[in-house]
């Protein structure tokens, strides 16, 4: 692969650029040809700890399903 150096980027290579920086990449199409350009940055875009899942969770369902009502949702479902 082919490295080009932009020592200064005129006004679209700096707006391409940017938006490749916020976005991971972009497409370029021009002529009826395609192109893809994505950014080497390392791991800015991604997340770095996880999302408490479980609380998420209990705040949608704030209360378990006894089980007497699990074998019955389960007897209805199968067709019983």
């Amino acid at each position: 692969m082919t490295t080009l150096t932009l020592d200064h980027p005129g006004k679209e290579a700096a707006e391409l650029l940017h938006t490749c920086d916020q976005e991971g990449g972009i497409r370029i199409v021009t002529a009826g040809r395609q192109y893809v350009l994505r950014s080497s940055g390392g791991d800015r875009g991604r997340i770095g700890v996880a999302p408490d899942f479980e609380s998420r969770l209990s705040s949608v369902f704030p209360q378990t399903i006894p089980p007497t009502q699990t074998a019955e949702a389960d007897r209805l479902l199968s067709g019983e």
